[in-house]
């Protein structure tokens, strides 16, 4: 009697049945109609290996209601590969309570597991949906989901939705929107207003060239989430997008805390992990400056007065030379070059010293004092998804996503 039962389990793994008859045989024929309808995507499922999140009937016909356009091939193949994880079969007991899961679509969802509830966290502001039943199928393993997921939007339009201005306001200042809005695999660290509102003075006296490196130090090439700094509790010298300048991480136990270049300027992650197009964003209390080269005005002056002191000089000794010899040398090629350079140097010598070009960024008034964002500083990386979700609303009010 085991021996056929166990023959019989047998004869159902080697016989598993497909992606698509697993999803008709749990009443998923919506989105089996839906996908037929991009026939590219139809095609890879009957080929997919690996983790599918999969709407029900009832999820997939609210978000029509609300304005998903199914008739919209090339949106409807995003959201639908959106969905799909491949490779990795996500099963919630082998992972950790939270889990970066990269899909055919290019972006990362969140899966994080408490006890036997497990929800899939998408785009910023979308609510979270909750797996509902999983059952496997010969290559992978579905989960049923009750609400579709949302692909993120590029960071720059998260930062928008989010109300994330003063950031943006340099990002744009100094032409850099456009390349932001593209950036695929980085992690981008995003000061908050109120840590704009620190260095409104010295942003008053900085380049273009200056606040575009500041930006830059915020950009890492790779993408580092909460569970990576977590593990490793320390992680040194990250590379930025700002030449030779690197970060440091340390996962505190409550926290995460960055130090910047040579070690003056420090931040605390306030929210972790927010989801845009191909990004990670981590918004930060501070904003980390990267070591600008010392400006000394003394010196410049000494040269200045020594130029000065020497065409002064020069131009007596040319206007006590006789007539004959100031004639000659109006019509002396070699004399006109010197004449020339005596009358540079004594307008440079004239002239007030020109000030730096100013950005067209505004920076925040100093006086400005508005409340720190209202988010927990406990456990902030072991609460995962949890921790962004409560600071749904400070981020809101804190409005410097890069």
């Amino acid at each position: 009697m085991k021996f056929a039962a166990a023959l019989l389990a047998l004869v159902s793994f080697v016989n598993a049945a497909s992606l698509v008859d697993t999803l008709l045989a749990n009443n998923e024929t919506l989105l089996v109609q839906v996908a037929s309808s991009v026939p590219a995507v139809y095609q890879a499922l009957s080929a997919f290996e690996g983790t599918l999140f999969a709407p029900t009937d009832a999820a997939l016909t609210a978000a029509v209601v609300a304005g998903f356009d199914v008739s919209d091939k090339a949106k409807l193949a995003k959201v639908l590969t959106y969905h799909a994880v491949p490779t990795v079969q996500y099963d919630p007991s082998q992972f950790g309570r939270l889990t970066f899961l990269s899909t055919l679509e290019g972006s990362n969802v969140k899966a994080v597991a408490v006890k036997n509830d497990v929800t899939i966290e998408s785009a910023f502001g979308a609510p979270a949906a909750k797996v509902v039943k999983s059952v496997t199928f010969d290559k992978g393993i579905i989960h049923i989901i009750d609400s579709v997921l949302t692909v993120p939007a590029n960071v720059v339009e998260v930062a928008k939705l989010a109300k994330l201005n003063q950031l943006l306001a340099a990002v744009s200042a100094v032409g850099l929107a456009d390349t932001v809005a593209g950036l695929k695999d980085v992690t981008i660290l995003a000061p908050t207003d109120e840590a704009f509102a620190k260095i409104a003075e010295v942003a008053l006296t900085l380049t273009p060239a200056q606040i575009k490196d500041i930006l830059l130090l915020h950009v890492i090439p790779k993408v580092v989430n909460s569970v990576q700094i977590q593990d490793a509790e320390f992680i040194g010298e990250v590379g930025t997008l700002s030449g030779k300048n690197t970060l440091d991480f340390e996962y505190t136990g409550k926290a995460v805390r960055i130090t910047g270049p040579n070690g003056k300027s420090r931040a605390t992650v306030v929210a972790a992990d927010v989801l845009a197009n191909g990004v990670i964003v981590h918004v930060i209390d501070s904003v980390l400056l990267p070591p600008f080269p010392a400006v000394e005005p003394s010196s410049s002056s000494s040269a200045t007065s020594t130029s000065s002191n020497s065409a002064t000089s020069s131009s007596v000794d040319a206007t006590s030379t006789s007539s004959s010899a100031a004639s000659s040398a109006a019509s002396s090629p070699a004399t006109s070059t010197g004449s020339s350079t005596i009358q540079s140097s004594t307008e440079s010598a004239s002239v007030a010293p020109v000030e730096p070009t100013k950005s067209a960024y505004v920076a925040p008034s100093p006086a400005y004092s508005a409340p720190a964002p209202k988010v927990s500083q406990t456990n902030i990386y072991k609460s995962g998804v949890e921790g962004l979700v409560a600071s749904a609303a400070a981020l809101a009010a804190a409005a410097a996503l890069f």
